[in-house]
Parts: C-alpha cells; sequence; structure tokens
C-alpha cells in the first residue's frame, strides 16, 4: 500500500488530504471518506489504511475547509463551500490513474453524511455509507456556519434527501442507539427518502463513537459495506 499526503484547492482553499493506494497493476475502486463538522480527517486516515489493505481499494480523506490543516474560517464557511470541498475531492480521486471512475463510493458522518448525500446531486456514486448523518434545511445551504442551527429542524425534503430519492446505488444508514446530537426525525426523514437503504442500529452508540468496541463496530461495517464495490 502507499501513502500520500495530497494538497487539493476548492475555490483558493488549501484543503490537506491524505491518498491510500494499493499495490495493484490496474484502476482500483474508490472511497472517499468525509468527517464531521468541529473534526477532521485523523480517525479516517486509521480507517482508510484498513479499508485499502482489506478490500484492494484506494481511498481519500481529507480535511473540509476550516478543518484540521485545510485553510479557512469555520464560521465564515457555508454547507455550499464544504459541498465544493467534497466535489474537489471526488474529481480529484476520480482523475486518479490508480482509480476506476466508474466505481466509487463515499462514507460520511454526521454534517460529512449530510454533505455525501448532497453530492449525489452532483456526481455518479455506487454505494453510500451515512452514519449519524446530519440533516439542514435548504435555507441555511449559503449561510454562514455562524448562523448554523441545529440539525434536522425541518427535517423534511432537502437537497439531501432528495438526491437520496434519485439515488439508484446502495446505501447502508448506521444510527447511534443513544446519539445526543441527531434527532431520530432525521434518521426516519433518511429512511423515508430511500426506503430500500438498509438501516443499522448500533445499540447504547453516543454521536462520538468514543468507545474502542464502537469505533470497531463502525469499521466493520465500512468493510462489509464496501466489499465488491
Amino acid at each position: 500500500m502507499e501513502s500520500l499526503a495530497i494538497t487539493l484547492s476548492s475555490r483558493g482553499r488549501r484543503l490537506s488530504g491524505s491518498f491510500f493506494a494499493p499495490n495493484a497493476s490496474t484502476p482500483r475502486p474508490g472511497l472517499i471518506f468525509v468527517h464531521g463538522l468541529d473534526s477532521d480527517q485523523y480517525g479516517y486516515q486509521i480507517r482508510a489504511r484498513t479499508v485499502t489493505d482489506a478490500l484492494d481499494v484506494a481511498c481519500l480523506t481529507f480535511d473540509l475547509s476550516g478543518h484540521g490543516a485545510s485553510d479557512g474560517v469555520l464560521d465564515d464557511l457555508t454547507p455550499a463551500d464544504h459541498l465544493t470541498d467534497l466535489v474537489t475531492a471526488y474529481d480529484a480521486l476520480a482523475a486518479d490513474p490508480a482509480v476506476d471512475p466508474d466505481r466509487i463510493g463515499v462514507c460520511g458522518a454526521s454534517y460529512g453524511g449530510y454533505l455525501a448525500a448532497t453530492l449525489i446531486s452532483r456526481r455518479e456514486l455506487q454505494r453510500l455509507l451515512l452514519r449519524a448523518p446530519g440533516l439542514y434545511n435548504d435555507d441555511q445551504f449559503d449561510l454562514p456556519l455562524r448562523n448554523r442551527r441545529t440539525s434536522g429542524v425541518g427535517a423534511g425534503s432537502t437537497v439531501a434527501t432528495r438526491s437520496l430519492a434519485r439515488f439508484d446505488g446502495d446505501v447502508l444508514i448506521l444510527q447511534s442507539g443513544a446519539d445526543e446530537v441527531i434527532p431520530s426525525a432525521v434518521i426516519t426523514a433518511y429512511r423515508a427518502a430511500c426506503p430500500r437503504a438498509r438501516h443499522v442500529l448500533i445499540p447504547g452508540a453516543p454521536h462520538q463513537l468514543t468507545e474502542a468496541v464502537m469505533r470497531q463496530r463502525f469499521l466493520d461495517e465500512i468493510v462489509e459495506f464496501f466489499a465488491g464495490l
């Protein structure tokens, strides 16, 4: 496996990323990990290494603008800006000669799950894993995050759920059984948008997976779901 630190440019903002490629002579499937608000790519770098070795896929992790080592002031940025970051990451992965652009999946958590679902309206995906995904009304899409309201306000038709409703790829929704951040109505909205999605409840899990056993459960679900991508 080859691991490279990379830099992406998203409308002039420098994004810090990491690329994990299997030792293969032919293009492999690609998988993008998208972290949540006030987080970074670190935890997903660990998962990406495991997934690359286990599934022989190429993985990309990155810090959204205003997070980790990427440029930007978080409160000045909008969900639209972060979707642009994700599109940038997707395009970089799809263009890499080690990747088959027709076999790309995305794994997003919390706010990253919301962005991943919204990405469907912009790019072609084959599989989508949403862990404890957030949901934001469309009137917040172009507002700076300093004005953000609680995830799930309205929990109805949004660009994320409308995009998911049109998606014909495989979907896995992971719900934390004791999530103190994402209301159950949000998970219900995602499931209603895509009734054929597989839904898995992790009993007793809080929003942030602080216990090793729950982080391992998440990793196991990732490996199982993206096998055969």
